[in-house]
């Protein structure tokens, strides 16, 4: 509509811009209507819409609704600007929704404009120190003695601010980076009306500070012309027939601007000589300020107003795609793998470089993928890091030049900024892992080639002005120390642990040999060389971070620490599961619904869990009576369980044939006779790596993989185990659901870093090892199983895979003896109060376990608020996890209810993807403070407790970290 009225304007006639704000006002209420339904009465509804956007608007140059917002959450004392630590938790919300970019640029524009300050800006110097000395997030300056902190949880493709994102989408994108985006036509019309408005400042009518300066008058009707010119070109036809504008970075960086006072002209300039420099994130609040600026100017016409909330408006349509507001992993995936997100390395490199480092000291450890580990990308990463951190260094003219010989200092300083950060590289759960271990094994063999190759990392542009010392101040880079762990990131619910942790578990074993190996042979005084290459070498998980049910989160958690076999030093992603509370989940949730087979593997789990803990909490026992009743109910339904049924392993024309004879179930009393502590048994083989199995049994050959990949193989090799009987029946239906695959010769690509299969596999990976060539000729030998139809052949399994509703007991009902499909044809299942009480007591029983092992968890405040179903800060594990007050933790204490915990779990404070969930380190560690004020902590407990998790951080960094450069020897 607001299109419309722009496009559809005669000279003759003004704007109908009362109609038009009429409408706009019409729009937002039924916005808030549709976001917070039947909260608001329409009166109270109607009487907001009118504060934000009043009869005058557009009119006159005020927006008293940014006033607000400027005047509550930022704080301009001082010479500065920054949010409000005392409204951080509303300004976090905000951010989720609204560009703060877009308030904080009303408010400095409107600072520069005011004349009542013009002694304070008389000089642009001192507008450029005050946008220079922001912070990410506009977020309180970091003072250079401030307490560093340390990211052990932060994935460097979701730093990537949002502002950054849009600019350089809109502005700068990178080549075919938005070739069939769905919005690609928006995206085009708004860098259609940027080009226009930046190449062409004259469609503007001259501001009361740059009269002074022009020859010409321009009159109101010429005015008026202009900008009809610029909107007819830019979101109407006549872009068709004219040449399209391009927008001159270069052109406009040089053109002269007044410097005497902030003006437009140098405004548009800074636009420029920002992006230029690559830092895209300040072009983008110069942007801002621009347009802001002729906005607030008393001589800008409706039209224009109306142009600049017109472009706005859609730029933020368009942030809401690389925003996270929504709940679930899998809704977090579609927003990091927006192609807006994706531009050009070198400037999202930067923005994160200045959001992960904002003081001097400040660390990280970085989850990337095996793509980024070659020489070229790091050499990158570097160069952005340096000019983020460090601006006044003399490292690029120096390398540039060569005949500036480096201090030991500089070349000291340059290498400092290596130790600053480490890699933990994760493997994805993306559909081609789905039931596939062989493309895990391959791509864990290419992995673990890439760590120790040397090719290209004496590059100069990596080594920087290290390369340029003297023979004794030379220092060797270990490229492999960089490496600090392991993680697998991704949907949970869509591929298992199972698939991943054989191969884990063998990268581990491998690393440390080959790292031990490597230094026996190469190194002196190899004994203490080798235990400093081998520290903190970890896994670091991520597990219970979002599920269908409360019972698959913990047993996901509790398969990642057996299958992977953690131990002290590792750590758990998320892990919310074993905190947040199941009677709130399952209210809040309504109805679980789950696979037939995934909700059986829950209840076994539980039942074995149930009857260990029913020594200690004897009721339990009654909750262990309760799930055998629902297993047996449950248990003829799981497919994996009817081979003959569904018959497998028959060809397919027998397979149709006999379905026409077949009508009663085949296994119906294997299916009755099955002891459940079998099945538990069978779910903990799962540790085992079936397709392995397969190559043993094909070559007999037992290496370093088919040990690590089958701790149970002398058990598996007994015909008459019914636990290994029953693990191989169910890997045998997993099997046939695939296709026999041949392995690709890429590495594993991804949305993290949009590599292509070439570029990702890196040098190091062009040429397959003696392993590899082997294991490809296993793959290609191994023959293909017939795929089963979607149905089988017995009332239990005629109707195909079937769901399973998990839903609460009425007080008063008994639980159905007999469970049968729905119209929806769906089986319904019911849990009652007691077993609410034991997966809490469950949680604490995980929770000191993991403790004893000596396992940390990774807290990711932000993060898991959007992701998991929390409505609040306050409502985060991380309180029960590890008590602001330790006498929470007392025998029937607030946190330890049943007497079963003895100590808390530690944790460190990480952001995960505060590109995409807007925050900063710091951010969070003042969001959790709040929050334990909030529940209701003291406030010295509550300080003491966040300086506490600070250092917790830093120590793990250090514990973890091995320098990547050593003296020559």
């Amino acid at each position: 509509m607001v299109k419309t009225n722009l496009l559809h304007f005669e000279l003759k006639d003004k704007l109908n811009i009362f109609g038009c704000s009429g409408e706009c006002r019409k729009l937002l209420a039924q916005e808030v209507d549709n976001e917070w339904p039947r909260r608001f009465r329409l009166n109270e509804i109607a009487h907001a819409v009118e504060l934000i956007w009043p009869s005058e608007m557009l009119v006159t140059p005020e927006f008293k609704a940014l006033d607000q917002l400027a005047a509550e959450l930022f704080d301009t004392t001082n010479g500065g600007l920054h949010y409000r630590k005392e409204t951080e938790p509303d300004f976090v919300r905000l951010c989720a929704r609204l560009d703060p970019a877009y308030v904080a640029a009303w408010q400095l524009a409107k600072d520069f404009r005011d004349q009542t300050k013009t002694e304070k800006f008389e000089e642009v110097s001192k507008a450029s120190e005050l946008i220079d000395a922001l912070q990410p997030l506009f977020s309180p300056p970091v003072q250079k003695n401030a307490a560093a902190v340390a990211e052990n949880h932060v994935h460097l493709g979701g730093v990537y601010g949002s502002g950054l994102a849009l600019m350089l989408a809109v502005l700068h994108p990178a080549k075919g980076q938005l070739k069939q985006h769905a919005q690609q036509e928006l995206i085009k019309e708004l860098q259609r009306l940027l080009a226009a408005l930046l190449q062409l400042p004259d469609w503007l009518l001259p501001s009361a500070e740059t009269k002074k300066t022009q020859q010409q008058t321009v009159t109101k009707d010429q005015h008026h012309q202009r900008i009809n010119a610029l909107i007819q070109y830019s979101i109407g036809q006549a872009w068709l027939f004219q040449t399209e504008m391009q927008v001159d970075w270069y052109g406009i960086a040089q053109q002269p601007a007044d410097e005497s006072v902030v003006n437009p002209a140098w405004l548009r300039k800074q636009v420029a000589l920002y992006m230029q420099a690559g830092d895209v994130s300040k072009a983008w609040l110069y942007l801002l300020i621009w347009l802001w600026w002729h906005y607030q100017d008393p001589h800008c016409c409706e039209r224009f107003r109306t142009l600049t909330l017109y472009f706005l408006n859609r730029i933020n349509r368009l942030r809401r795609e690389v925003i996270m507001d929504g709940q679930g992993l899998s809704r977090f995936v579609q927003y990091y793998d927006e192609p807006l997100r994706w531009g050009k390395s070198a400037p999202n490199q930067f923005n994160a470089a200045q959001v992960l480092f904002q003081n001097a000291k400040d660390v990280a450890e970085l989850k990337v993928t095996r793509s980024k580990l070659n020489p070229k990308d790091l050499a990158l990463w570097l160069k952005q890091m340096e000019k983020a951190v460090q601006p006044d260094s003399a490292y690029g003219d120096a390398v540039a030049s060569r005949f500036v010989p480096p201090t030991a200092a500089q070349a000291n300083a340059y290498r400092a900024l290596m130790e600053r950060w480490h890699f933990c590289i994760h493997f994805l759960r993306t559909p081609a892992f789905q039931h596939h271990p062989e493309k895990v094994w391959h791509e864990a063999r290419a992995l673990l080639q890439q760590c120790f190759s040397l090719s290209g990392w004496d590059r100069p542009e990596l080594l920087g002005l290290s390369s340029q010392l003297s023979d004794e101040q030379q220092q060797t880079l270990r490229p492999a120390a960089w490496i600090r762990g392991l993680d697998v990131a991704g949907d949970e619910n869509l591929v298992r642990i199972e698939v991943y942790a054989p191969a884990l578990r063998w990268l581990r074993q491998a690393f440390v040999a080959r790292q031990t190996e490597r230094s026996l042979q190469a190194l002196v005084g190899a004994a203490s060389e080798s235990a400093d290459l081998l520290k903190g070498w970890h896994f670091s998980i991520h597990a219970g971070e979002d599920y269908a049910h409360p019972l698959s989160g913990l047993r996901h958690l509790d398969e990642t620490v057996q299958f992977c076999a953690m131990k002290k030093g590792d750590r758990l992603g998320h892990a919310l599961a074993l905190g947040v509370d199941a009677e709130s989940w399952l209210a809040r949730h309504g109805d679980a619904l789950l696979p037939v087979d995934e909700h059986v593997d829950n209840l076994v789990w539980a039942w074995h869990e149930a009857g260990a803990l029913a020594e200690r909490l004897p009721w339990c026992a009654k909750v262990k009576d309760h799930l055998e009743k629902r297993i047996r109910r449950l248990l003829p339904y799981v497919p994996w369980l009817h081979p003959v049924c569904f018959a497998w392993e028959h060809p397919l024309k027998q397979r149709l044939e006999t379905r026409q004879l077949r009508k009663d179930c085949q296994e119906k009393s294997a299916t009755e006779s099955i002891l459940i502590d079998d099945l538990y048994t069978a779910w903990k083989l799962r540790r085992n790596c079936y397709w392995q199995f397969l190559r043993w049994q094909q070559s007999g050959v037992q290496d370093d993989a088919t040990l690590a990949a089958l701790p149970d193989l002398d058990l598996l090799k007994q015909s008459d185990n019914k636990a290994g009987k029953l693990f191989l029946q169910r890997a045998r239906w997993l099997e046939v659901q695939k296709p026999s695959w041949q392995p690709e010769t890429s590495g594993q690509n991804n949305g993290d870093e949009k590599t292509s299969g070439k570029a990702a596999s890196g040098k190091a990976g062009k040429k397959d090892s003696k392993a590899q060539k082997e294991e490809k000729t296993a793959i290609k030998v191994r023959p293909a199983l017939p795929k089963p139809p979607p149905f089988g052949y017995c009332d239990f399994t005629k109707d195909g895979l079937l769901k399973v509703r998990v839903s609460s007991l009425r007080r008063g009902t008994a639980l159905p003896a007999v469970a049968e499909p729905d119209a929806l044809n769906m089986l319904t299942d019911f849990y009652h109060s007691d077993e609410l009480k034991f997966i809490h007591a469950l949680q604490d029983v995980k929770m000191q376990e993991y403790a004893d092992l000596g396992l940390m968890i990774e807290v990711n405040l932000t993060s898991n608020t959007y992701i998991a179903r929390l409505e609040d800060f306050k409502e985060h594990p991380v309180f029960r996890w590890y008590p602001v007050a330790k006498a929470d933790l007392n025998a029937g204490g607030k946190f330890n209810v049943f007497g079963l915990r003895k100590k808390p779990m530690t944790v460190c404070i990480n952001t995960d993807d505060p590109g995409i969930m807007p925050t900063t380190l710091r951010t969070e560690f003042r969001l959790l403070k709040e929050a334990a004020l909030d529940r209701g902590d003291e406030e010295a407990l509550a300080e003491a407790w966040v300086k506490k998790l600070r250092q917790a951080g830093m120590d793990e960094f250090r514990q973890k970290h091995v320098p990547v450069w050593r003296k020559a020897h």
